[in-house]
């Protein structure tokens, strides 16, 4: 799973740092933008971004896949 699921967040400058903590605090928020963005801190259009290009490196829309990446983000921890 952490390979599927977390290895291509690792392809970003930061080794997915910023991804893995935004979904993280999207997830906590219960897939809420509004809170997630209050919770990190920055604009609802940023954590929008952040799940855009989240979903472009998984390769698919988040919602499809949700489950089984907050998973590997459990198991991760």
């Amino acid at each position: 799973m952490r390979q599927l699921y977390l290895g291509p967040l690792e392809q970003t400058q930061d080794g997915g740092k910023v991804a893995r903590e935004t979904l993280r605090a999207y997830f906590t928020a219960e897939r809420n933008i509004s809170s997630t963005a209050a919770a990190l801190g920055v604009d609802r259009g940023t954590v929008r971004n952040r799940i855009r290009s989240i979903e472009g490196l998984l390769g698919r829309p988040l919602k499809t896949s949700a489950a089984d990446l907050e998973i590997a983000l459990r198991l991760d921890d």
